[in-house]
């Protein structure tokens, strides 16, 4: 007799756990689905990954993607000549049980319904990705009138900070194309902390872009995508690095080109 209520009773509480769980869960489900700002936007690789639009301001879903652990904060920048999200990786709790999240991931992010933001044509897509205020990734390419998605942004359990910005590209820089591949020596340096890497493509190419130390070991991706043929630019942050010589090497099809570096502080 005291077996079976013992049993009841262990059954019960079971029972009121998986149901704390599962309104734990669909209240999760719920705050998502709250969510209403405009700006939202789409990212690769997800469990259920909306309809982006047409980069119309009222085209597309107008709810954010549930993405599993990619999670993000509501504090978007939408101006004229700027966007920004801070995205963050998350532990998941479910009827299941907890789902721990990596401690980071890589997603491209897509820019959708946006309210303010527009790029003009022959303009240069600038974006940078800062972890606790240091730069982790950086990049640039030339807009093609589609919608923009950043390539490959790593994302964080403690959180980064992505920034979207644009450069209006001049008639005679637009005209002017390299007739061969050229990555220029980064100026200044020495630098402390950061420099400008310019670098020529004579042709539409896929470039990877990264610094490395002198042990071979990749420190920061700067770039890594497609990009339109002509002059780019990217600023390099050494900040939160040691002082020393890194390399700077670029990869674009079959041309790669390596350039030292001297971080001073």
């Amino acid at each position: 007799m005291i077996r079976s209520f013992l049993s009841f009773c262990l059954r019960f509480i079971r029972s009121r756990i998986q149901l704390q769980l599962e309104i734990i869960f669909l209240r999760k489900q719920l705050e998502i689905l709250a969510r209403t700002c405009p700006s939202y936007p789409a990212f690769s690789n997800c469990s259920l990954n909306n309809s982006p639009g047409n980069g119309d301001p009222s085209h597309g879903d107008p709810i954010g993607t549930i993405n599993g652990h990619l999670d993000w904060n509501d504090n978007i920048v939408d101006v004229a000549n700027r966007w920004e999200i801070t995205l963050k990786l998350k532990d998941l709790l479910s009827i299941y049980g907890s789902d721990t999240a990596p401690d980071s991931g890589i997603t491209d992010v897509t820019l959708r319904r946006l309210q303010v933001f527009k790029v003009p044509q022959r303009s240069t897509i600038n974006w940078e990705n800062r972890r606790n205020h240091i730069i982790v990734q950086t990049g640039s390419f030339a807009y093609d009138s589609a919608l923009v998605t950043i390539p490959r942004v790593k994302v964080y359990k403690d959180s980064c900070r992505l920034a979207v910005w644009y450069t209006i590209v001049s008639v005679a820089e637009q005209d002017i194309a390299p007739r061969q591949y050229v990555l220029a020596q980064n100026y200044p340096n020495p630098f402390s902390p950061s420099t400008t890497i310019r670098y020529g493509l004579p042709n539409r190419s896929q470039v990877t872009l990264t610094v490395f130390n002198t042990l071979g070991q990749t420190v920061r991706e700067l770039g890594n995508g497609e990009q339109g043929a002509g002059y780019h630019e990217v600023q390099f942050d050494g900040s939160g690095m040691l002082s020393g010589v890194y390399f700077n090497r670029i990869q674009a099809g079959s041309f790669v080109e390596t350039r030292k570096l001297l971080l001073v502080r």
